[in-house]
C-alpha cells in the first residue's frame, strides 16, 4: 500500500447532498440558492470498462503516480472484484446549483 497516494482531505465528501450544497452556499452568504439532485448511472459492458471511466477521472492522478506494475495490479484487483460481485453499472448522481448575485443599490441608482 503507498500511504503517499492517500489523502485525508477529500473535498467532494462533504458536498454529497442537496442539503449540503445549499449548507456551503450558505456559508457563503448566498442565500438566494436553487439546488437540485439528479440520480443517474452509467451501464457497464463488461467491469473493464470502470477502468476506463477511472482513467478518465480524478483517480487518474493516483494510478499516474504508480509504477506500470503496480497499476496493472490494481487494475485487475478492482477489475475483478466487480466482476465477481456483479457490479454492471456506476452511479452518476450529479447536484446542480444556480446562485443569484443579490442587486445591489449605489447612490446614484434611482428607485
Amino acid at each position: 500500500m503507498r500511504p503517499d497516494l492517500q489523502s485525508s482531505f477529500r473535498p467532494w465528501d462533504r458536498i454529497t447532498t442537496t442539503e449540503a450544497v445549499r449548507e456551503l452556499f450558505s456559508q457563503a452568504g448566498i442565500a438566494d440558492v436553487d439546488v437540485v439532485g439528479e440520480d443517474g448511472h452509467e451501464p457497464l459492458r463488461t467491469p473493464h470498462d470502470f477502468w476506463t471511466i477511472a482513467m478518465g477521472s480524478g483517480l487518474r492522478w493516483t494510478i499516474d503516480q504508480m509504477d506500470a506494475a503496480t497499476a496493472d495490479a490494481v487494475r485487475q484487483e478492482v477489475v475483478g472484484g466487480l466482476a465477481a460481485a456483479g457490479v454492471d453499472r456506476v452511479a452518476t448522481n450529479v447536484i446542480y446549483a444556480v446562485a443569484r448575485k443579490p442587486e445591489h443599490r449605489n447612490e446614484n441608482s434611482e428607485p
